[in-house]
């Protein structure tokens, strides 16, 4: 029972009640790019943003369920491209060996909500615990800037 309900809502999201999602659940579904920016914290995401996809990206929205053909459809092809900008508290030698679950996330299970051929574009900044130069952080937003401003 709980599964039919569950993809019963391909016909009517969850989103009474919550006009903040309902505003953004409309910009994703016209909108062709879509950018995350956030701490990377333990490795993974920040809960917040966590908490986001679980209400945004909901059957009717993120994905479809098509009863004739039996599985799962795409819901937001509309999105081309993804970009995350993150920092990390470690170096990314340790990130890699520790598991990056939310680059793992983002660019893994999350890139079945969007266009089949969906870019994915990942900056990071790495070693934020630290004594981490000045200058290597303003040339991360100097980056940003130039490659955002090209969107």
């Amino acid at each position: 029972l709980e599964r039919t309900q569950y993809f019963a809502e391909n016909e009517r999201p969850q989103l009474t009640g919550y006009l903040h999602v309902a505003d953004i659940v409309a910009n994703l579904r016209w909108s062709d790019s879509l950018v995350l920016v956030y701490p990377t914290w333990w490795f993974n995401i920040p809960a917040i943003l966590k908490g986001f996809f679980d209400r945004c990206f909901v059957p009717g929205v993120g994905f479809k369920y098509d009863k004739a053909l039996g599985k799962r459809t795409v819901g937001l092809t509309n999105i081309q491209r993804v970009g995350v900008v993150t920092s990390y508290g470690f170096d990314e030698p340790t990130v890699t060996k520790a598991g990056d679950c939310g680059k793992l996330m983002i660019q893994g299970g999350m890139s079945m909500l969007f266009h089949p051929e969906c870019r994915h574009d990942w900056d990071a900044l790495y070693s934020m615990q630290g004594a981490q130069p000045e200058s290597e952080r303003k040339e991360f937003l100097e980056k940003l800037q130039n490659k955002y401003s090209n969107w």
